[in-house]
């Protein structure tokens, strides 16, 4: 018997119960691109009745009592990045 099962989007789901950062720090672990992994912040944000703001180099997300700061220093360095 052959389990189909994506453990890497079930990890992700699970991770949503720890909050906005708990969900950042999952999507960082993950193979998201920079660009996936703050579009998964912003539907996240969305369903959760918080913000987002983009600024210069930076996308801020609010959300259930956490501040999430995301950005990508390094062109060539596909990753999210962020500070609480």
């Amino acid at each position: 018997m052959k389990l189909n099962v994506n453990f890497e989007s079930l990890h992700l789901e699970v991770s949503k119960v720890k909050g906005l950062i708990g969900f950042a720090e999952a999507l960082r672990k993950s193979s998201y691109s920079y660009q996936e992994a703050v579009e998964e912040l912003k539907q996240f944000v969305s369903k959760n009745g918080g913000e987002c703001h983009q600024e210069e180099g930076v996308t801020r997300f609010i959300a259930l009592g956490e501040s999430l700061d995301c950005y990508q220093p390094y062109q060539d360095i596909d990753k999210l990045y962020f500070d609480c």
